[in-house]
């Protein structure tokens, strides 16, 4: 203890002083570096005007030149067709170009252009022997009327050193004294014109300064040597600087403790820049100078704190280790140990507070144990309830078979496991013929021992990896595993139905019975265990439509609900540009209050072409297609701020329910974006509830828990959506961080009528509670179950009993 509290000391009273020096270096490097910055661009700038003011007088004098009554005779001339005074002409002005062109070494060609753009004379008798186009500064001269100036690549001139970039300056030759052009008189100039100006800049020798095309090539420089180093990181970062930045800027090339900063400047009238650097190494050593000085201030203030807080520590300590042996005692089960600490400080007020809670421990210690016990038997109970509510979400009651959402789940989570295999499995839609009329002839109790005596049958075919379901009423579901040929898995259908031609013999009678099935192949019909199932059904209905008692298997003739799907996919692509997209709100009633606390919003789209979509149609196309954050973002945007308007304008404050998908719970941000929704609208918090349904999280609970806690503890509250409808429900309900769960409509639509369905919804109701969890019964349609539900103690209810779900304008009206 003695020596934790030394290291204590020492640490803190070291890390202020390391603190503030690490600061201080770093804000004065900063500072260093920015005004390094700011010197180089201020000379790319001056330097940059500086070229460009060369070049304006090299414009001026071209200019001139062009103005001169020899250049306008000629190209007068050259439009007539004297030839001997153009040949006089000729050479006359070819002594005047020649003159011109030697008043500077690094002036290379002067030609003179007609109006046509076709050279008539030239300092170089090659270029009138090879030019038959105009030369692209013309084009430039034609739209100004003035003087252009402009690089050309080096192959434009082969007569001339391609190691040497050139620019042009061109000038129109004006009739007279009037706007007509008759001429052009074009300039060549090497680009080490600008030697004397660049060698003249006093650089130092960690600088460097040259000019470079937008190509980050090097035209020209101060340094011959260092213009013609490996550049290749330097061309890959002057390109992105220029890209963003295109008149000015600057950017670094190297390590952290070895930098180049290079500034440029756009050189007017030219795709040139003028571009300056500085090594800035130099400014490790002023980091190691400062980095000594601390380590030696830190060496002397450890000696000078080691001293002292060796005294501090042991008055520290005495009280302390008498403590910790009272705790000790306490902690092997002694509560009747005492602390006799008697000073008058803190150690002494801490010792009697530890004598006072341990009495309170005691006293309490027989309350607790007796608390424990009753704990321990409501978790067998919640244990017990928890397994039947789970065997009667995930099976059927009447044939013991797996359910339909146990099948989806069971699908989805083998064709997930193996992505990308190659390995084929068949999925299975039988229905049963007419057997509507074995009920409606022999009564219900006939039909329900046929379809268990048809599960028993089916259930012959099934193998360990292979699964049967009742899809629901005289609908059966098989996942067929690993089939090697298209043959096979119709061969397994055939069989099926041959072994249903012989009778089925219930209590003396013999009924006979046929079936129409309907298959699809996994990865040929799909690859989403809800299109696999889709397209058996549309096979099953084309059996049925065909003849009944035959099997079909799902192909290209079966494309209308494809090519549906296909429709609605772009229908939601343009829904909210085309307003076809709207929410309608069904209201929360509350059963203890007796009034409306909330509603929820639903997602509607109307589309000119194909009318109402139903939302089962479209969220699920939506899911699959990635149009469902998009769409669901919209939702959750304009239901807060309906919400917020509503109460702007004096209605009761309700909270909102917007439904979220898988896809958008995991969306990268999700807590982020609905945090800017709630900014941007208005809304509290506390007014929105988002609905999550069991398959949004049946992925990845840590992570969903993860997401729902930072939403919670924004205030926005959570609501468990179709509870029992998932897989394994329950195990989530004591991890998840839910504040509402929803009953499913499928237990309540026969709450009056089936017992099973109304112990379920009994059952959910209490468990819910116990929790401390509100419940909402979803799709309420008569009195009958609302009476029932009062009676459970149901918190709220959702149905076309209290209301549809009802246009904004209309909810108004209701509030």
């Amino acid at each position: 203890m003695k020596s934790k509290l030394n290291t204590i000391l020492i640490i803190f009273s070291i890390i202020p002083f390391v603190i503030i020096t690490t600061i201080t270096l770093y804000f004065y490097g900063k500072k260093d570096q920015s005004d390094r910055i700011n010197e180089l661009q201020s000379n790319a700038k001056s330097s940059s005007e500086t070229i460009t003011r060369l070049l304006k007088m090299q414009e001026t004098e071209l200019s001139f030149l062009a103005k001169q009554n020899d250049l306008i005779n000629f190209c007068s001339i050259s439009q007539n067709a004297n030839k001997t005074d153009y040949q006089i002409l000729y050479t006359d002005l070819q002594k005047v170009l020649e003159q011109k062109l030697n008043l500077n070494e690094y002036y290379q060609i002067l030609s003179i252009y007609d109006k046509n753009g076709v050279i008539i004379n030239s300092t170089k008798e090659q270029e009138i022997d090879k030019k038959d186009s105009a030369h692209p500064i013309i084009q430039q001269i034609n739209k100004t009327k003035n003087v252009a100036c402009a690089s050309l690549s080096s192959d434009y001139y082969p007569n001339l050193n391609a190691n040497n970039p050139h620019f042009d300056i061109g000038s129109p030759i004006f009739q007279d004294q009037s706007n007509k052009i008759i001429g052009y008189i074009i300039l060549t100039i090497d680009v080490r014109l600008f030697d004397e100006y660049l060698n003249n800049l006093e650089l130092g020798q960690s600088h460097f300064a040259s000019i470079a095309d937008t190509n980050g090539n090097y035209l020209f420089s101060h340094n011959f040597e260092s213009s013609h180093e490996d550049n290749s990181t330097f061309v890959s970062k002057f390109k992105s600087a220029i890209k963003e930045q295109p008149s000015s800027g600057h950017f670094s090339v190297g390590s952290r403790f070895n930098k180049d900063i290079y500034s440029y400047y756009l050189i007017d009238d030219l795709d040139w820049y003028f571009v300056a650097s500085q090594n800035i190494n130099f400014s490790i050593t002023v980091y190691s100078y400062a980095i000594t000085i601390v380590l030696i201030s830190i060496t002397i203030l450890l000696i000078i704190i080691l001293i002292s807080s060796r005294k501090i520590a042991k008055s520290f300590t005495s009280p302390i280790l008498d403590l910790r042996d009272c705790m000790q005692q306490a902690a092997d089960g002694d509560l009747t140990v005492l602390c006799n600490v008697k000073t008058n400080d803190e150690f002494g007020e801490l010792s009697r507070s530890f004598n006072k809670m341990l009495h309170i421990i005691k006293s309490n210690y027989d309350e607790l144990s007796f608390v424990h016990k009753k704990l321990m038997v409501k978790e067998e109970q919640l244990r017990t309830n928890y397994e039947h509510i789970e065997f009667l979400a995930y099976h059927d009651s009447l044939t013991k078979l797996p359910n339909k959402a146990a099948f989806y789940d069971y699908l989805n989570i083998t064709l997930n496991c193996e992505p990308g295999s190659t390995q084929s499995h068949a999925i299975y839609f039988v229905d049963l013929d007419n057997f509507k009329t074995v009920n409606d002839t022999l009564g219900h109790d006939y039909g329900d021992e046929l379809l268990i005596q048809t599960a028993k049958r089916l259930n012959g075919y099934i193998k360990s990896d292979d699964l049967l379901a009742r899809a629901g009423g005289d609908e059966f579901l098989i996942f067929k595993t690993n089939i090697s040929t298209q043959e096979e898995a119709l061969s397994f259908a055939k069989n099926i139905l041959s072994t249903f031609k012989d009778p089925i013999d219930i209590n003396g009678t013999f009924i006979y019975i046929s079936m129409s099935i309907g298959v699809s192949l996994y990865p040929i019909n799909g690859i989403q265990y809800n299109t696999l199932i889709k397209n058996a059904d549309i096979a099953m209905y084309r059996s049925k439509d065909t003849g009944k008692n035959r099997l079909t298997l799902f192909n290209e003739s079966m494309q209308l609900e494809i090519s549906r799907h296909s429709k609605v996919t772009e229908v939601l692509r343009h829904a909210i540009d085309k307003k076809e997209i709207y929410l309608v709100y069904q209201p929360q009633f509350d059963l203890t209050l007796e009034r409306i606390i909330g509603f929820e919003a639903l997602m509607r789209i109307t589309n000119p072409t194909m009318g109402k979509l139903s939302p089962s149609e479209f969220i699920p196309i939506a899911e699959e297609s990635d149009l469902i954050n998009e769409l669901g973002t919209w939702a959750l945007r304009e239901a807060c701020r309906f919400n917020k308007h509503l109460q702007d304008n004096g209605f009761p404050f309700c909270t909102v329910a917007v439904n979220i998908s898988t896809i958008q719970l995991n969306q990268k941000g999700f807590v982020n974006l609905v945090v800017n929704i709630l900014n941007e609208t208005g809304l509290a918090p506390r007014y929105l509830e988002l609905e999550i349904t069991e398959s949004a999280i049946a992925s990845s609970i840590h992570d969903a828990v993860s997401i729902l806690d930072k939403l919670q503890s924004l205030g926005i509250r959570i609501s468990l959506d179709d509870f029992g409808t998932g897989y394994s429900s329950l195990n989530y309900l004591t991890q998840m961080p839910i504040d509402t769960l929803k009953i499913d409509k499928v237990f309540i639509d026969k709450i009056n009528l089936n017992k099973k369905d109304n112990f379920v919804a009994e059952a959910i109701i209490s468990l819910a509670h116990n929790l401390e969890v509100k419940v909402v019964a979803e799709g309420v349609e008569d009195k009958e179950q609302l009476i029932l539900l009062r009676e459970k103690q149901c918190d709220l209810i959702q149905g076309y009993l209290y209301s549809k779900p009802l246009k904004p304008e209309d909810l108004i009206q209701i509030l």
